[in-house]
């Protein structure tokens, strides 16, 4: 299959791709639209489901935004309270053995 200069393709792979937006919600609790892209199959095109990214409308507002990556101290934080679960399910299976 080859891919149509007008058409959207799937990032990096250069195949025709169509879109299906999911509802989520976001860390605050409020309803946002994921836009997630996949590779083209023309059976699957319809309206409510999955659409070409020509049809849907321009992304605004929230969906501009760039997803927001952990800071490296958060990942830290979580690391260290893995290691803490860690050794306390060690201590606890220790003294279940006893």
């Amino acid at each position: 299959m080859t891919a149509n200069p007008g058409r959207a393709t799937v990032q990096g792979m250069g195949t025709p791709a169509m879109v299906r937006i999911f509802p989520i919600l976001d860390s605050n609790g409020k309803l946002a639209r994921l836009r997630v892209s996949v590779p083209l199959i023309e059976c699957l095109l319809e309206p409510g489901r999955y659409e070409l990214e020509e049809n849907m409308p321009p992304k605004a507002g929230r969906e501009l935004r760039a997803q927001r990556q952990p800071r490296l101290r958060t990942l830290v934080r979580m690391a260290m309270a893995m290691q803490d679960a860690d050794r306390t399910a060690r201590a606890l299976r220790e003294r279940a053995v006893q």
